[in-house]
């Protein structure tokens, strides 16, 4: 029998900054759509309260969502969620999203008796370490320290999220997985009304248009991208930028605008989930001139969507799919560059099918489905093998971590699910002959 028959599904507390409209909540918003709460039930708690967009959504699929301290005050916080975890539990995995804090939410983990327990590393917040203060580097070290020894697994969306948090030699562990985001297609399919959109939001049917999609956030570069849109502006007469997203430096960038002389061509279109719609029909090219980023879901949907991206050379090409949508320009490079090669990247569109370019993302590790099947491999894995004896735990750990990763590399092949299904009842075998050999043992050592 198993385990889900025996004892119900694998019971996963996902701990989050926030459940609001962004990249990282999204993916794991589309997961819970499309999981079988029979197999794995997901539940959330936030670490920041007020930011729960998808809140009510998550509800309606069945999950709890339990709101901690701010992050002010840590350790209250880590007190609130282990009387979670006492309270809702028992849980079979703790899964932190919290970057430098995953430390210590593992670590209450650990007190609380959890013994699966995922640290998942979802940016690459090297600059802003370099320029961070020593107190702030210190707390960062010691909460390393702390993931370090409380982690059982170590999830990253990209290598460079994973060498930020968890060391340069991150992949080499058996420990450690890289999984990244996936997208649901269906939006990218749905007839769209591209002078509708356009009127909505105050755009001219035939108007250039240059979007963003990103949190209002020093990450996210917005006034470099402004002073790429006012030199675009005197190319390109009649064009606009639009601004998909919001957050606490929106009124510097609006601010910003105004300075430049170009306010009144800048869109603000808030937060939206509509980000499908906004790329097919409003937007002509992307532009996201990033300081640092993880894996940015806003790049596989513009290639999803068969829009053409130019992306800052710190963005990891490991979001690439379709080479052709996708341009890089250092930010070192003029504006002025910027603008130009954004104007010569919009005309590629006409080259790539929309239907291609989206059927070339469902088939890449890029899709929801495939990036749920190696995220509940990787659990089940885990699950497996926590409650044996530490010699079983080690050899069983390592197998289903291959397991795990042999199941995000052949994602995207036709007999994908075939070779999935093959390694797992390969994984069972070993488990039952490892508890066989287990038994034997127990058995000679008794009769001596």
């Amino acid at each position: 029998m198993n385990r889900e028959a025996a004892n119900g599904p694998i019971r996963v507390l996902h701990v989050v900054c926030t459940l609001s409209l962004g990249g990282i909540e999204t993916w794991l918003m589309r997961a819970l759509e499309r999981a079988d709460r029979r197999e794995v039930a997901m539940d959330f708690a936030s670490y920041l309260p007020g930011t729960d967009y998808y809140a009510g959504r998550a509800r309606e699929l069945g999950a709890r969502v339990h709101v901690c301290a701010g992050p002010e005050r840590p350790f209250r916080w880590a007190k609130r969620l282990r009387a979670i975890l006492d309270a809702d539990g028992p849980y079979d995995v703790v899964h932190a999203h919290i970057q430098q804090r995953n430390g210590l939410a593992l670590r209450t983990a650990a007190a609380a008796g959890i013994r699966a327990r995922f640290a998942h590393s979802h940016n690459d917040h090297s600059l802003l370490r370099e320029r961070a203060p020593l107190w702030w580097r210190a707390y960062f070290e010691w909460m390393q320290r702390w993931t370090d020894l409380h982690a059982t697994d170590l999830l990253a969306c990209s290598n460079g999220a994973g060498r930020y948090l968890f060391g340069s030699a991150w992949n080499g562990s058996p420990r450690c997985l890289r999984l990244p985001y996936g997208i649901d297609a269906p939006p990218f399919r749905e007839p769209v009304d591209r002078d509708a959109v356009r009127a909505e939001l105050g755009l001219e049917p035939g108007a250039f248009v240059v979007g963003h999609v990103g949190r209002f956030a020093e990450q996210k570069n917005h006034a470099f991208l402004l002073d790429v849109f006012r030199e675009l502006a005197t190319q390109r007469r009649g064009a606009r930028l639009l601004l998909v997203g919001g957050g606490d430096l929106e009124a510097d960038v609006r601010r910003r605008a105004g300075e430049l002389g170009i306010d009144d061509r800048v869109v603000f279109a808030g937060r939206r989930a509509d980000v499908p719609v906004l790329m097919r029909a409003a937007m002509d090219v992307l532009v996201m001139p990033s300081l640092f980023e993880g894996l940015p879901v806003t790049l596989i949907e513009s290639q999803a969507a068969g829009l053409p991206a130019l992306v800052s050379t710190r963005v990891s090409d490991e979001v690439d799919v379709v080479g052709e949508l996708v341009d890089r320009l250092p930010l070192e490079a003029a504006p002025a560059s910027w603008a130009k090669r954004a104007v010569g990247l919009a005309k590629r569109r006409a080259d790539v099918p929309a239907a291609a370019a989206l059927a070339s993302v469902e088939e890449s590790p890029l899709e929801i489905g495939r990036s749920l099947e190696t995220l509940t491999a990787a659990y089940r894995a885990r699950v497996a093998v926590v409650g044996l004896p530490r010699r079983q735990r080690a050899v069983q750990a390592g197998v289903g971590q291959r397991l795990a990763r042999r199941a995000h590399e052949c994602v995207g092949q036709t007999d994908a699910r075939e070779q999935i299904a093959q390694l797992a009842v390969r994984f069972r075998v070993l488990l039952g002959a490892l508890d066989t050999d287990n038994a034997r043992g127990a058995q000679t050592k008794g009769q001596q």
